[in-house]
């Protein structure tokens, strides 16, 4: 495994991300996404990656009727917006 040879390797951990994504864990993403971001902080498609996880992770909330859980989540990705990088 690609981190296990190099743990500094942001592009892995964005793959991680992509993986529980379409697997629909967004949960599991974000911490990717996260961690990827730790490593890059300038990695765009990670920070983009990131605020789709959040909206997913919102909408099901949304959809088991966590209405407060959902709105931090969608508060992530417009403070995300905010802070990306051009």
């Amino acid at each position: 495994m690609a981190l296990e040879k190099n743990p500094k390797y942001g592009e892995a951990f964005c793959n991680m991300g992509v993986i529980y994504k379409n697997i629909q864990e967004p949960d599991k993403a974000i911490y990717y996404y996260k961690e990827a971001l730790k490593i890059n902080p300038n990695f765009k498609i990670a920070r983009n990656n990131l605020a789709i996880a959040f909206t997913d992770l919102g909408t099901n909330l949304k959809k088991q009727g966590e209405y407060k859980e959902s709105i931090k989540c969608y508060k992530q990705v417009c403070i995300l917006f905010l802070e990306r990088v051009y």
